[in-house]
C-alpha cells in the first residue's frame, strides 16, 4: 500500500472525515493481507494485464469509498493528468492500453479490491469461494469453506463481511451506493473544501473550491 494511501487521513485531520477515512484504510490494509494470505497458499492468478472485469462494469460505491479515492486523486502529483474515459461503458478510470489498466489502483473501491480474490456466504453462513472466469489452469467451480481449508489451509476474505463494515463509516449515507462517475464529482469537491480549509495545496490550483462543476481530470 503506497505512501501516500497511507497519508490520507491525516491530510484532513480535525474534520468530520478523519476517523472515517482513516476507517476504510483500516478495512483496506485487512483485505491486502487476507488476500496475500490467499494468493499465497493457493493457485488462483488473474491472468498479466487482464481487465477485463472493468471493461464493461462500472463500480456502484458508498460516499466514503469516493471521498477516499477523490482524496487520492485530488493529492496524487500527476492527477490533472489522470486517464478519465467520461464516455466509457466500463469503468472510467479503466485504460485498456496502460500497462496495470487501472489508473487508481492504489484508491480503488471496495468490490475492486475484492473481485477474484474474495469468498461469499452460502446459506449455512460459511465462506465459499469461485474462481473468476479468466483464471486459468484452475477449476471453474464453486468449492465450499471445509474443502478450502482441506486444500489451502485457509480461506478468502469474505466481500459481505467488509462491505458490512465500510457501510458503518458514514451512517448518514449508509446503504446507498452510485456509480462511480456520478459519485465521484460531490466527492471531489468535498475534499478540496475541506483541504482549502485545512490549508493544504492541491494539483490544480486553478480550481475555485466554491465551485460546484465537477473537477474531473478528462481522458488524455
Amino acid at each position: 500500500m503506497d505512501s501516500l494511501i497511507n497519508s490520507i487521513p491525516s491530510l484532513l485531520e480535525g474534520t468530520s472525515l478523519a476517523d472515517p477515512l482513516s476507517g476504510l484504510l483500516h478495512i483496506y490494509r485487512r483485505i491486502d493481507e487476507a488476500q496475500q494470505r490467499w494468493i499465497e497458499a493457493s493457485p488462483f492468478r488473474c491472468p498479466s494485464a487482464c481487465g477485463e472485469c472493468c471493461k464493461t462494469f462500472e463500480p456502484s460505491i458508498l460516499e466514503i469509498e469516493a471521498l477516499f479515492l477523490a482524496s487520492w486523486i485530488v493529492r496524487e502529483h500527476s492527477a490533472s493528468q489522470s486517464y478519465y474515459a467520461a464516455d466509457r461503458a466500463g469503468c472510467v478510470y479503466h485504460n485498456p492500453s496502460g500497462t496495470y489498466q487501472c489508473t487508481v489502483y492504489p484508491a480503488r473501491p471496495l468490490i475492486c479490491r475484492l473481485f477474484a480474490f474474495s469468498g461469499d456466504r452460502g446459506k449455512k453462513n460459511t465462506i465459499r469461494y469461485k474462481p473468476c472466469k479468466c483464471m486459468k489452469h484452475v477449476e471453474h467451480r464453486t468449492m465450499e469453506e471445509d474443502e478450502l481449508y482441506q486444500r489451502y489451509g485457509t480461506i478468502p476474505p469474505a466481500m459481505a463481511d467488509l462491505a458490512r463494515e465500510a457501510d458503518c463509516l458514514l451512517p448518514d449515507s449508509a446503504g446507498i451506493t452510485v456509480p462511480l462517475r456520478e459519485a465521484l464529482p460531490s466527492a471531489m469537491n468535498k475534499i478540496r473544501f475541506l483541504l482549502h480549509l485545512n490549508g493544504h495545496s492541491f494539483p490544480d490550483s486553478s480550481h475555485n473550491p466554491d465551485d460546484d462543476a465537477p473537477p474531473f481530470p478528462r481522458a488524455s
